[in-house]
């Protein structure tokens, strides 16, 4: 469905994102970056645009590309914040991390659970990384008795820390309650100290995204480079 759409609308930069964000959703990281790097091109006001991409480039791997793609994000448009500070972390940025973290929580009476859940992740990830232990699991217990949607957040804060046993809890109960976004996060490299773990394939398995179903799916886009 995309393919034919995509041949026949190279410029709709919707259409094109939608199409990103799919192959982003299926593994295909790589394509995922030059889809959503021709949204952003031919439309520099589609913010969404370069909220996804940057998304796309964090998958990759491309951490600097990731960062500085979402610091344009948000330069223009709300939200994003947690994810630029878990970029600057996974590109061994912590004290910078912390900063954004920070800034973040400076108007605390304005943000929403969801928001203040986000920031209480950041924190314990980014204090982890800077050998604070008691700050870390000051946050951490916080982010455990805070109000919104925290699942996938508990997971990430507790892979990162190393405490594999509640992430893969955490996972779980993710799949059970949340399935469509427990697929989408199947790709986040918050969750790489997972991924050499055997519960990590048998989890992909059990909610439908394995890598042998993903390969299995026919998708190439042909764009203008």
């Amino acid at each position: 469905m995309f393919e034919r759409a995509l041949s026949r609308n190279v410029n709709n930069s919707n259409l094109i994102r939608r199409a990103g964000l799919y192959s982003l959703f299926i593994g295909r990281i790589d394509t995922a970056v030059r889809i959503l790097r021709h949204a952003a091109a031919i439309d520099p006001l589609c913010y969404q645009c370069l909220l996804d991409l940057s998304r796309a480039y964090m998958n990759a791997g491309k951490f600097d590309a990731a960062a500085q793609t979402r610091e344009r994000y948000v330069a223009i448009a709300s939200g994003g914040k947690y994810q630029l500070g878990t970029m600057k972390l996974l590109n061994g940025n912590a004290a910078e991390a912390l900063a954004v973290y920070e800034e973040f929580g400076k108007n605390e009476d304005g943000l929403n659970a969801n928001a203040k859940a986000q920031r209480m992740a950041g924190l314990a990830m980014a204090h982890h990384d800077l050998g604070e232990t008691g700050k870390a699991n000051a946050a951490l217990t916080e982010l455990l008795s805070a109000e919104g949607q925290k699942m996938w957040l508990l997971t990430q804060v507790n892979a990162w820390m190393g405490r594999k046993d509640a992430a893969f809890g955490w996972l779980q109960l993710l799949a059970e309650q949340k399935l469509p976004e427990a697929r989408r996060g199947v790709f986040d490299p918050g969750d790489r100290k997972l991924y050499d773990d055997p519960r990590w394939d048998a989890w992909r398995e059990s909610i439908g995204m394995s890598a042998e179903r993903l390969d299995a799916i026919e998708f190439n886009p042909d764009l203008p480079e």
